[in-house]
């Protein structure tokens, strides 16, 4: 049996650059999975958040249809007096708002798909 001599300067470099390529190429792989997953999240919360404010404009819609422009919500232990009136159109501004930066943000997203 031959004796194997031991491995030269080069053979040594070669082995480390070899592994080190492998390391790359998985950090890689992990790093494009963490990208995906970030990427459909966003998605699944863009469309959540999206319906959310839909169902808020629907209710703000209905609201106004019935001339109504201020409301109150009912404290922990039910009692409206303690809660001061809010005007509807302060919510309507901020739903609003939030439905611009959810397009914006569809937009933003439609633009980088996988």
């Amino acid at each position: 049996m031959p004796l194997r001599q031991p491995a030269g300067p080069h053979e040594d470099f070669n082995e480390r650059l070899s592994q080190m390529q492998k390391t790359m190429v998985a950090l890689q792989k992990k790093e494009q999975f963490a990208k995906k997953a970030l990427y459909d999240s966003q998605i699944k919360w863009t469309h959540f958040s999206s319906d959310i404010v839909r169902v808020c404009k629907e209710l703000i819609d209905a609201l106004e249809t019935e001339n109504i422009t201020q409301y109150a919500i009912k404290g922990d232990d039910g009692n409206k007096a303690r809660r001061p009136q809010r005007q509807l159109h302060q919510v309507k501004d901020k739903i609003l708002k939030y439905d611009s930066f959810l397009l914006k943000n569809r937009n933003e997203l439609s633009s980088k798909e996988f």
